[in-house]
């Protein structure tokens, strides 16, 4: 008979202390990560374009339970290499020498025919939905992975969407960056795969955010998934036990047919 497997002792269920990156954390999803993190007890480095409304997920987080939350103001659409380079050092510099969790979740939507699609905004929602993630991951990789090395465990969450496997209508620019991320997720988690770090992509559906409002398929906000349903979709590809990794997690809407 086999036994059963001796219980983890780095699924870490209540995260107490660990320090977790999360883009886009001003409003929608990514406040919904960082509150649901901050109920666990951790650090948070909460990163968006917005001071003050980052401060508003500040407040929350530290009424919730946040050990401590430090706000990383950066423009990830900006594509500038000085600017850039320096945007980086400061995150790395921020952050120091524990990152137990990044969480990609900053994103750029669009909605225009295929022939609309102009030069400034192909390099605009490339620049935040598939250029941030790649160079924010290869400056924390050293982070990451020494804090992997010595904590046995760490993970690295990106949101997609489902349109980063198949395509719609008006949505060519905004579904190329959701391919080009599975791309790029898929290689990273096989680089990474012998250290023992999670990989993990989150593909929502229409989930009820400024971003889809006034959607083309006229899908009520109260059938849409809510941001804490992504978030508790993070929460629990971040807390997976080392014997596995939950590499995709896509989350439909139930009540919205072919959704």
């Amino acid at each position: 008979m086999q036994t059963a497997p001796t219980p983890d002792p780095f699924c870490r269920r209540d995260l107490s202390g660990a320090r977790v990156l999360v883009t886009g954390a001003s409003r929608g999803i990514g406040r919904a990560i960082s509150t649901a993190f901050a109920r666990h007890s951790t650090h948070l480095y909460i990163l968006a374009r917005s001071l003050d409304a980052l401060e508003v997920t500040k407040g929350l987080c530290l009424s919730l339970g946040a050990q401590s939350v430090t706000i990383i103001q950066a423009d990830l659409g900006d594509t500038d290499p000085t600017r850039t380079q320096a945007m980086l050092d400061m995150v790395v510099s921020t952050i120091g020498d524990t990152l137990d969790i990044m969480v990609h979740n900053a994103g750029r939507g669009t909605r225009e025919s295929a022939a609309d699609i102009t030069p400034a905004a192909f390099d605009a929602v490339h620049a935040v939905n598939l250029r941030a993630p790649q160079i924010l991951t290869a400056a924390l990789l050293p982070t990451f992975l020494s804090t992997q090395e010595r904590h046995g465990r760490g993970s690295i969450v990106f949101v997609g969407s489902v349109l980063g496997v198949h395509g719609r209508a008006r949505s060519a620019l905004y579904c190329s960056t959701k391919h080009g991320l599975e791309g790029y997720v898929d290689s990273l988690w096989q680089e990474l795969q012998p250290t023992g770090s999670h990989v993990s992509i989150i593909r929502p559906s229409y989930v009820a955010t400024d971003m889809t409002s006034g959607n083309q398929a006229g899908i009520r906000p109260e059938d849409m998934i809510h941001p804490d349903d992504i978030a508790s979709a993070v929460l629990f590809v971040s807390t997976f036990s080392n014997r596995g990794c939950p590499r995709i997690v896509q989350v439909q809407c139930q009540n919205v047919e072919g959704s």
